[in-house]
């Protein structure tokens, strides 16, 4: 038989085989109940609870308790390569750096990517979907330092019957906004909306004859508009073109200005009513009179050089019922008559001069006498 004598032969009479040592550890925990120990604890077996400890940490090993120039300990912690620095602590599911400095978690700078189920802090987590809050009813709060601002690229969306976006400060948008739903401007009437941009399209009020622009004790300085079409108008004046209404009174804006009534086609000035001017004329419909008062001592004065025309008609035309000072031109009787309360009598007195008939025919009989 021949002798092995190559180098690799030689430096394998020192070792023990996996098989041979896995009986063996079998064999000394059954017999000696003991452990095993290298080289003074370089390596230590701790056969009874199975565990293994490294450079001086045999006597009590936890899972794997390595001793190295720096301290790294783990408790069920499978580690297939790790780097090791001695400002770290892993207890349970904590990692605490003994320094009180950052903790900072580096990719590779060729592909700066870390990927977690979920990163978190004790009052928010962030998951592949977004932030979330683990507390009920808890805040998430966006808190740029000192002039910084929260910069959101993209569109958003708030879901939920009750969610609510709150923001504290000035809010600048660069771009379209849209709301859907309901848009309440303010929760006080202390709040105000400033609009220095254009409304570009119908302001429209929820349902017709149900809200107010203005109030009673708050009202519009001016309204400019084209057209203005309205059921009621409530204000103390109204410029209407070059109409002033106050109050209840109508004026002219510009005082050299006449105030026209006009009606379109064939319809006419009413008042009080009544239709009285038709064309040219003021005519009373009803059976009552027109009534030219004054509550002072004015009187009315027709400022005219040709002539006032009082109703002309026979004696059997006489109303019946005549107001007293009722004045009317009698045709036959051929002269101004004044009804004073009892009986129409002439103008000009209760014994008129005679008539121009009766003048005539004093005169034929006159002749006859004298001849």
């Amino acid at each position: 038989m021949a002798v092995d004598l190559t180098p690799d032969y030689a430096a394998s009479l020192g070792r023990i085989g996996g098989g041979l040592l896995s009986d063996n550890l079998v064999n000394f925990e059954n017999s000696q109940a003991g452990d095993l120990s290298f080289d003074t604890d370089l390596l230590y077996l701790d056969v009874t609870n199975k565990r293994i400890g490294i450079n001086n940490y045999g006597s009590s090993p936890s899972e794997l308790y390595l001793g190295l120039d720096q301290t790294l300990q783990s408790v069920n912690l499978i580690v297939d390569g790790y780097t090791y620095n001695n400002n770290w602590t892993f207890n349970s599911n904590n990692i605490v750096n003994s320094s009180n400095s950052a903790i900072y978690v580096t990719p590779l700078q060729s592909s700066p990517l870390i990927v977690a189920s979920g990163v978190g802090v004790s009052n928010i987590n962030l998951t592949s979907s977004g932030y979330t809050q683990p507390t009920l009813n808890g805040s998430i709060n966006l808190n740029p330092s000192n002039a910084g601002i929260v910069n959101w690229t993209g569109n958003g969306q708030v879901n939920g019957s009750s969610s609510m976006i709150t923001i504290t400060g000035n809010v600048g948008i660069t771009g379209n906004f849209e709301v859907d739903g309901t848009l309440t401007f303010g929760d006080q009437t202390t709040d105000t909306v400033a609009f220095t941009a254009e409304v570009n399209s119908s302001v429209l009020p929820s349902a017709t004859l149900t809200d107010n622009l203005g109030a009673s004790n708050n009202i519009w300085n001016t309204l400019y508009a084209n057209t203005v079409t309205i059921p009621n108008i409530t204000t103390t004046v109204l410029n209407a073109g070059g109409i002033q209404i106050t109050g209840n009174t109508i004026t002219s804006i510009n005082p050299s200005n006449d105030i026209t009534l006009t009606p379109n086609g064939t319809g006419n000035v009413k008042l009080n009513g009544t239709y009285p001017f038709v064309g040219n004329n003021v005519v009373n419909y009803g059976k009552g009179a027109f009534s030219l008062l004054s509550t002072g001592d004015g009187y009315w004065d027709f400022g005219d050089t040709s002539a006032a025309v009082f109703p002309v008609g026979t004696t059997a035309q006489r109303i019946p019922a005549p107001q007293i000072g009722a004045t009317r031109y009698n045709t036959d009787l051929q002269y101004l008559e004044i009804y004073n309360g009892q009986t129409w009598t002439n103008s000009i007195g209760s014994n008129p001069p005679t008539s121009a008939a009766n003048a005539s025919d004093l005169g034929v009989i006159y002749d006859l006498i004298l001849g």
